[in-house]
């Protein structure tokens, strides 16, 4: 008998039901963690580069009506999600904005050969809000009131490389290089005109038609001025609800959504 009248034997079976008791409840937590488990909707986790992220979310609700299969987006540069896949992100694939990343995971051995495919050619142009088409010339670059030109870093966006050769091409890149304004993306150099900071930027085409405002004020660029943009994706997964999504880019559904945003289909 211990004092206050409590015995050893009581005290061990109180403590016996309160380690039940526990048991109880993480057993609970448990079985309720694997029903909402067994309920929840399969995912896919894609990393897209950001000028297709307009485009790729229009496929994602095409396809999420067909599957009852959700598909989650992660965007940035290509670059960064290259890394962010080299140092082992948990993306199932990666729709990356040029060639070069595919074939780098590949030639590291980071995908099985035969893991990547073409989906999208980009087309590159001049957005220049303050200047309609006809008005506007690559002189006009040249002018004074165009104090910053935005565009995507080349070391990190294949966009923002497209557009340095554009320059290279036309013997403008030494002149206009002050003016010079890189975005981490093409979203950020888009940005960069929006709100004013730069009057003109070479960007993804795909991008201001995702805009849907004040697009009709710019200028095509003629593809022969810069290397063709060429988009891959590469599968990181095996899970047959990657495997559907993959089919599903393939499809007429998929490439007319592809085309009405300003891309080519290879």
């Amino acid at each position: 008998m211990l004092s206050g009248g409590t015995s050893l034997a009581t005290l061990w079976r109180l403590y016996r039901v309160e380690l039940a008791a526990n048991y109880l409840v993480i057993l609970l937590i448990c079985l309720h963690i694997n029903v909402v488990n067994a309920n929840a909707r399969e995912q896919v986790h894609i990393a897209v580069a950001t000028n297709f992220l307009g485009t790729a979310q229009q496929i994602k609700s095409e396809f999420e009506k067909h599957h009852d299969i959700n598909v989650l987006l992660s965007a940035a540069s290509t670059g960064k999600l290259f890394a962010q896949v080299v140092h082992g992100a948990p993306y199932e694939i990666f729709m990356s904005a040029d060639q070069a990343r595919p074939q780098q995971l590949e030639q590291q051995g980071l995908i099985k050969k035969g893991q990547r495919f073409d989906y999208a050619i980009g087309e590159l142009v001049i957005w220049h809000p303050n200047y309609s088409t006809e008005d506007f010339g690559l002189q006009t670059m040249l002018k004074p009131e165009v104090s910053r030109i935005a565009m995507a870093n080349p070391r990190t966006a294949p966009y923002g490389l497209a557009a340095q050769q554009f320059l290279n091409t036309t013997k403008l890149l030494n002149v206009l290089q002050p003016k010079i304004v890189r975005g981490e993306n093409v979203g950020q150099a888009i940005q960069f005109v929006r709100s004013g900071n730069a009057q003109v930027g070479i960007v993804a085409h795909s991008m201001l038609i995702a805009l849907k405002e004040n697009i009709s004020h710019y200028t095509a660029i003629d593809q022969q001025l810069y290397r063709p943009i060429v988009q891959q994706f590469v599968v990181l997964s095996e899970r047959s609800e990657v495997a559907l999504f993959v089919d599903f880019l393939a499809s007429d559904n998929a490439r007319s959504i592809i085309k009405r945003n300003g891309y080519r289909i290879p």
